[in-house]
């Protein structure tokens, strides 16, 4: 947002208003925001053909102003607005003129004699509060100013014009008032409606404090109303779409957008706002559409491939998202993290051999680079191919030795630590996730692996035990964590209070029963003496892992001694 400027944008507009001119037109209407002035003369008797005679020193100044400039113009300016006072904008021509030569007194002569011949204009009024600022006498500026709102109250360049005092002079708290005085204006000029959402916006920005008086949506709204009165103005829908997209109305956004495309197709960098838009707006599949839209026209951003890539992983659709994140690659290759994206889906849609081909190739790219050794253990991890797992974990173990830019995480030494742990190596996996508790004291998976471990394994039960509190802390109602805590319970040979923790566990996991939990309960039961339950509880296990021989050579056992 530019800061508004009547020593800029304003002044510099008179040249705009040419036709205006032209025609002599006596209180022109604005059509612009940044409007200039209009004077004119105490009243005189009717001159016949003034207009023409007034036109042509008029044409005699524009001549000599593009030869010679704009002093140079005056004095035809000012024989032509002699013989057509009425005639404000030329008046504030003139008077421009004056202002930047320094000459105030002459600017102001000027104004006086349009304020006489027009009384109700309010442009002579703005101009002369413009001489008045630039002689820093800000009180006069103002009344002036107001002066020409009383004659206009939705006249956009007093406005601006005093917000700039204000904020000149530190009246902040005037300004809101004003806005809101001018929010409430019945106008149906969109420009004016327009101009007041960009002056919102400026004011904001210079002063964010006052969102604790102005609505934050008031620029939105005043777009809203310059679309309403014209509604396929470019201009006007990329400015609602950009303020809806501040105001966080993400919906609203894409509509403007949308038709905003539909008027100019050939602003192709709209096609990216739109896509973020829908997907601000949680509108994923028409999100993916405008992504589309944009490589039809831009088949190589690879950006755009991976931006509808994440949208398909969102949406669960794998394939769809592999086949995107494959296409980034091929058109930049050097991006490991979409390297690593890709493993990740072809390890959820099991294409093992493909992920590992693609870690392969990748590796010649990054050969120092630790994230494909750790992809490609937790591909073999999935794949139960333990040693291969342990082999790939200590590679990229090594390798974050050997390099600074990359750094070990909790996860990693969890991975590692279950691989070890599952391929029969204990002490080393208990290690393993100390480090992964060391680098991350509330990695909650890796308290409750280890203290799992432990009871397991029947050892370092009390250490166990304060592993799994610290998790529940964190997680108060994870059923397997409830388990492994019965599980320690039961291995300490509380079984009242394992009891209590595995039927908790067990009400917790109704959706997603698990064999583990009925097999502990069916344990702490039995020790118990509860036969009848325990062995009901073992059924149901079994019936959950029917290929379970363990469990089923326990059910066996208990049912061949009852």
């Amino acid at each position: 947002m530019q800061r508004f400027s009547l020593h800029g944008r304003a002044l510099l507009s008179a040249l705009a208003m040419v036709a205006c001119l032209l025609v002599g037109c006596a209180a022109p209407v604005e059509k612009k925001a940044t409007t200039t002035t209009t004077p004119s003369q105490p009243a005189a008797p009717p001159v016949p053909d003034v207009s023409s005679e007034a036109l042509t020193h008029y044409a005699a100044g524009v001549s000599l102003e593009l030869r010679q400039g704009a002093i140079a113009a005056v004095p035809e300016f000012e024989k032509a607005f002699e013989l057509d006072p009425k005639n404000a904008v030329l008046a504030g021509r003139i008077a421009q003129t004056y202002l930047a030569q320094k000459e105030r007194d002459k600017a102001l002569a000027i104004l006086d004699k349009a304020i006489a011949a027009n009384p109700k204009a309010p442009e002579p009024w703005l101009w002369i509060g413009v001489a008045r600022r630039s002689a820093d006498d800000l009180p006069q500026a103002i009344i002036a100013f107001q002066e020409a709102l009383k004659r206009k109250p939705d006249f956009l360049p007093a406005i601006r014009a005093l917000v700039e005092v204000y904020f000149q002079k530190e009246n902040i708290n005037d300004i809101p008032p004003l806005l809101e005085q001018t929010f409430n204006q019945t106008s149906t000029d969109a420009t004016f409606w327009m101009g007041l959402g960009d002056l919102y916006g400026f004011v904001l920005k210079q002063k964010p404090s006052l969102t604790n008086q102005i609505s934050s949506r008031h620029p939105a709204d005043c777009y809203e109303k310059a679309r309403a009165n014209n509604p396929r103005d470019p201009e006007i829908l990329l400015r609602v779409a950009e303020s809806q997209m501040a105001a966080n109305n993400f919906t609203a956004a894409a509509d403007a957008y949308s038709m905003l495309l539909k008027i100019r197709p050939d602003l192709t960098q709209l096609r990216d706002r739109l896509a973020r838009a829908y997907l601000q707006a949680d509108q994923k599949e028409k999100a993916i559409t405008a992504f589309k839209d944009i490589l039809k026209r831009e088949p190589l951003r690879y950006d755009i491939h991976n931006s509808i890539a994440d949208l398909y992983q969102e949406l669960n659709k794998d394939t769809e998202a592999a086949t995107h994140f494959q296409s980034s690659l091929d058109i930049n290759p050097n991006q490991i993290e979409v390297v690593v994206h890709l493993a990740l889906v072809q390890l959820r849609r099991k294409r093992f051999d493909d992920a590992h081909q693609l870690i392969a190739t990748a590796r010649k790219r990054f050969p120092r680079r630790f994230q494909l050794a750790y992809l490609d253990g937790l591909i073999y991890a999935e794949q139960k191919l333990h040693p291969n797992a342990i082999a790939a974990y200590t590679e990229a173990e090594q390798l974050l030795a050997d390099n600074t830019e990359d750094k070990p995480t909790s996860p990693f030494y969890f991975m590692y630590g279950a691989a070890c742990e599952r391929g029969g190596q204990f002490d080393k996996a208990a290690a393993l996730m100390k480090k992964s508790i060391a680098l991350e004291p509330k990695n909650h998976n890796a308290l409750n692996y280890l203290g799992y471990m432990y009871a397991d394994k029947n050892q370092n039960l009390d250490e166990a035990l304060d592993l799994l509190n610290k998790a529940l802390a964190i997680q108060p109602d994870n059923p397997a964590y409830l388990d492994s805590l019965g599980w320690i319970y039961y291995r300490l040979g509380r079984f009242n209070d394992a009891l209590k923790q595995l039927r908790r566990s067990v009400e917790l996991c109704t959706k997603e029963p698990d064999a583990t939990i009925f097999d502990h309960l069916a344990e702490t039961l039995l020790q118990l003496g509860q036969r009848d339950e325990a062995l009901a509880n073992l059924r149901k296990a079994v019936k959950l892992e029917p290929d379970n021989k363990t469990l089923a050579e326990k059910l066996k056992k208990w049912t061949d001694g009852k």
